[in-house]
């Protein structure tokens, strides 16, 4: 009965596209037709056409049979930043600038970031602007490429930028999909060259809801100390500035500058930058160069054995040039070489279990020390200590760091069976095949007795 009460009125059908699987557009635009021919109602339609999927067809096919007047309203980038946040604050203007360089135009999404820049600030109170500064055109790349799965560059796409992988693609002449290339184009405009330590812990608290305090503060903090020590590193900015901004034929003067820049810095540089830097010193035939800058790294970060770990630090994978990840294991299992591995070995041996603290010691030993100590040892100890080395190989779910240790062992005991047929025997047992030396064959000539001897 109200239905049929129904007549003149003006009447919003708003949100279409989310309308429930059993109604189809069809019989959407069936009775705003009714109503409007029947009921002598106005009738004003709301919807984002474009999210209208498999009923887009349809609709068009209605459309200009039911619809006398429409209107698009597509705000420009600029005009959601200041339709979604209020201006004259310092992370709101921040935000609205970051937004605005990537063309972002979802309103619900800015105010999402917004929110997630609001959280931040919040956890690094008394630092330097910088550390918002470097974060929230982060916050707006990853919220971005989170929530907008249509236009925004995928966190795949995000990860890959950057990396020796993708730089080996663009050496290799592969094809670059022309979504890619205008991807690539947008972030070097908006200077977003890949990801980093912190960008990981910023996309965990968008996608969480929150940040986590300590993690937040520990790479905050590096921040700050790298902003108070701007000078250090300006010259060595501007310098990949040059390499970046570009194509003129000065590949000797930018080199200079970005060797230079690297020196005078060296002590507030990530391991990735040096990993970059490496990189191209060597792609442009500076190999002497590339090789001093490591040695120097080396030696001003000399005192941070977490620096070095390759393999558990927080740039894991990201540092993957040959001669910076050897320099960093030496260098971390220099700091392993003052603790007693044999102790270690012997005290894991006696309770028949370990720490964490143990096999993170064990997997960084050198394959040359674990030949030194089973050398060392004979008997029940000997015994006792291939055991341990070599039981992660029959422990189920072993880490990364486990298998590590039982690799290592192993080798060791290939380069030990490779040094005599006895040692080559007793090893086999152990599932090492050793490398079998080519000795040449020596004749043993026994002289026949003469005739005069008898």
């Amino acid at each position: 009965m109200w239905f049929r009460m129904i007549r003149k009125m003006v009447i919003c059908l708003d949100d279409i596209e989310r309308r429930g699987k059993n109604l189809s557009v069809r019989d959407v635009l069936g009775l705003v037709s009714s109503l409007k021919e029947r009921k002598g109602c106005k009738i004003c339609l709301i919807l984002n056409d474009e999210a209208l999927e498999e009923d887009k067809k349809d609709f068009d096919a209605y459309f200009e049979k039911v619809v006398d007047t429409s209107l698009s309203f597509v705000p420009t980038p600029t005009e959601c930043a200041h339709i979604a946040l209020s201006p004259g604050q310092k992370v709101q203007d921040l935000v609205r600038g970051n937004c605005i360089k990537l063309g972002i135009s979802n309103i619900r999404l800015i105010k999402k970031i917004e929110r997630a820049a609001l959280r931040l600030e919040e956890l690094v109170i008394g630092l330097a602007d910088q550390v918002l500064i470097q974060a929230i055109p982060s916050l707006a790349v990853l919220g971005w490429s989170l929530y907008d799965r249509n236009s925004a560059p995928s966190l795949e796409f995000l990860r890959q930028r950057g990396s020796l992988a993708a730089l080996t693609r663009q050496k290799k002449g592969d094809a670059v999909l022309p979504q890619e290339a205008a991807w690539n184009a947008l972030l070097d405009a908006y200077r977003w060259s890949g990801f980093d330590e912190f960008d990981e812990v910023l996309l965990d608290g968008i996608r969480d809801g929150y940040f986590e305090l300590a993690r937040v503060q520990k790479y905050a903090a590096d921040i700050d100390a790298k902003a108070k020590a701007a000078r250090s590193t300006n010259a060595f900015i501007a310098a990949w500035d040059r390499y970046h901004d570009s194509f003129e034929n000065n590949q000797d003067e930018v080199l200079d500058a970005i060797y230079e820049g690297f020196r005078e810095g060296v002590r507030y540089i990530s391991p990735v930058n040096l990993n970059g830097t490496v990189w191209l010193l060597k792609e442009l035939g500076r190999h002497e160069q590339a090789a001093q800058i490591i040695k120097l790294y080396v030696e001003a970060h000399g005192g941070d054995p977490a620096l070095f770990d390759v393999d558990r630090s927080a740039f894991a994978g990201m540092v993957d040039q040959p001669e910076v990840v050897e320099a960093f294991r030496t260098k971390s299992a220099s700091f392993i070489r003052n603790v007693d591995v044999d102790a270690v070995l012997l005290s894991m041996a006696g309770r028949n279990g370990w720490t964490a603290e143990d096999i993170t010691t064990l997997a960084a030993v050198l394959v040359d020390d674990y030949c030194k100590i089973f050398k060392r040892y004979s008997g029940k100890q000997l015994h006792d200590i291939l055991n341990v080395c070599l039981q992660f190989d029959r422990v189920a779910g072993a880490t990364a760091e486990m298998r590590e240790i039982s690799k290592r062992a192993k080798e060791a005991l290939t380069r030990i069976g490779g040094e005599s047929a006895i040692n080559a025997t007793r090893v086999r047992k152990y599932g090492v095949e050793p490398v079998r030396r080519e000795v040449e064959p020596v004749s043993a000539v026994v002289p026949l007795p003469s005739v005069d001897e008898g």
